[in-house]
């Protein structure tokens, strides 16, 4: 099988007959399941009685599918012949993804990201290398201090490639040199409770070393359940529209 520049794959366009007798009729045949229901070779092809045809629809679900062509002479002689065909296929969400990052903290790139299909194994090519700390592999580090954002292209073991964008924020507040508000918040059983005034801000969640641990939209309350370890301390960041900062110093007990 093969596929053009176009991306229109033809299915028998090496056949080779020797022997029989002209004219010889074709039959392509299958047995497609998807869910319940058992398509034949007419489904996917543009014509299941010539020689070489071409896919006008495909299968997504990347399982090798059996597809088996049968010829008959002028006397009535048979002879078939069969090809695996799987079909590389890639699906993608439209909005890049965003990672929101301390200035002074690293984080990973994931490159899939709302990325997925294909058929391993994949190679990857991150575009800028700025700040980075490899560029071929899934998931480098990132070390920049600035917004910054990054493209992947990702190449799957059949050619076919996808890309995709990781927009990198920098959280623009030192959380360790503002005044902490001491009310309107506290942490416990893992959730945190924030006063109503706070809603529908920005929320980042520190340690108490300035590393990122989660962000989101805050509400009057939180669900921080992995911050499994008592008796600790983190730094939460709210960010109101308007633009205004709002620190707090929580205590899980």
């Amino acid at each position: 099988m093969e596929a053009t520049s176009t991306d229109t794959a033809f299915i028998g366009s090496r056949l080779q007959l020797t022997g029989g007798v002209p004219p010889f009729r074709y039959q392509w045949s299958c047995n497609v399941r998807i869910g319940s229901t058992v398509y034949q070779a007419n489904t996917f092809l543009n014509s299941d009685t010539i020689a070489n045809p071409y896919f006008k629809d495909y299968f997504l679900d990347q399982t090798w599918e059996k597809f088996t062509l049968t010829v008959t002479d002028a006397h009535g002689q048979m002879a078939s012949d069969s090809i695996r065909v799987r079909f590389s296929s890639w699906g993608i969400i439209p909005e890049p993804c965003t990672i929101l990052k301390e200035r002074n903290d690293s984080c990973r790139l994931p490159a899939r990201c709302g990325v997925g299909g294909g058929i391993p194994p994949y190679t990857y090519n991150w575009t800028p290398s700025d700040a980075l700390s490899d560029t071929t592999i899934e998931a480098p580090w990132c070390y920049t201090s600035e917004d910054r954002t990054y493209s992947v292209t990702i190449v799957d073991s059949c050619g076919c490639s996808v890309s995709s964008n990781i927009i990198v924020e920098i959280v623009t507040s030192d959380i360790r040199q503002n005044d902490y508000k001491e009310k309107d918040a506290y942490m416990k059983t893992g959730r945190i409770y924030l006063d109503s005034s706070y809603s529908n801000c920005q929320f980042f969640l520190f340690t108490t070393d300035g590393r990122l641990l989660y962000s989101g939209i805050s509400d009057s309350e939180i669900d921080v359940s992995f911050c499994t370890q008592s008796h600790c301390n983190y730094i939460m960041l709210l960010k109101s529209q308007s633009g205004k900062h709002y620190l707090f110093k929580l205590f899980n007990p």
